[in-house]
């Protein structure tokens, strides 16, 4: 048996060895696509369940003193300190 795709919905997370392959049919988001003439497996069909990598979140600390916000001085993706006005220095 040669390496199977491993799929979750049209991205391919990886190319599985049979050992591999054995381990991800034990799990319960897995359904396994046969081949019908000779029921050989050619791909694993991944579901993602409690995946939140495409939900919109804050990143990081929000009261850090860095930033990669796009300003008017600051271009975008380019790490930056904020300004600090207050009174004191933030310790």
């Amino acid at each position: 048996m040669e390496r199977v795709p491993v799929m979750c919905g049209l991205n391919c997370l990886e190319m599985a060895d049979p050992e591999r392959l054995f381990w991800l049919m034990l799990r319960r988001n897995v359904r396994v696509i046969r081949r019908h003439r000779d029921s050989e497996v050619v791909e694993i069909q991944v579901r993602a369940v409690g995946d939140d990598s495409e939900r919109k979140a804050r990143k990081g600390n929000p009261r850090r003193y860095t930033h990669d916000s796009e300003t008017d001085e600051n271009p975008a993706r380019v790490w930056t300190f904020k300004r600090w006005n207050g009174p004191e220095r933030p310790r």
